[in-house]
């Protein structure tokens, strides 16, 4: 997890933040549409074009807004598509994905600052 501060990004929305795979150039963003955006994996070459990212930016799917919701839990919220948040499900073994309503998922993340 990368973060870094964002002049464009102000008040309490909570903390800008990158989310990269451990050991990879592979960083978690969100796009499609306001409806229905979707997570992916994109990899990341050049790192220094995610040192700055401005409101309009095409790389502002990478950010994401890290709240603390709880003793030990956090929230992240897709900077590009607002009340949509990054959740695993109920079940084992499925996928990571976004969702508009993060308290009806179990969120669970260990977070590893770079």
């Amino acid at each position: 997890m990368s973060t870094y501060q964002a002049p464009m990004l102000t008040g309490n929305s909570g903390l800008p933040t990158t989310l990269r795979v451990s050991g990879s150039d592979l960083y978690l963003c969100c796009s499609g549409s306001l409806s229905k955006p979707s997570l992916s994996l994109k990899v990341v070459k050049n790192k220094a074009v995610l040192s700055t990212i401005e409101a309009e930016c095409d790389n502002v799917h990478f950010l994401f807004f890290k709240k603390n919701t709880g003793f030990s839990m956090s929230s992240f919220e897709s900077v590009k598509f607002p009340t949509w948040f990054i959740s695993t499900a109920l079940a084992d073994r499925k996928a990571v994905g976004i969702f508009q309503k993060y308290w009806n998922f179990s969120i669970q993340w260990r977070v590893t600052w770079l």
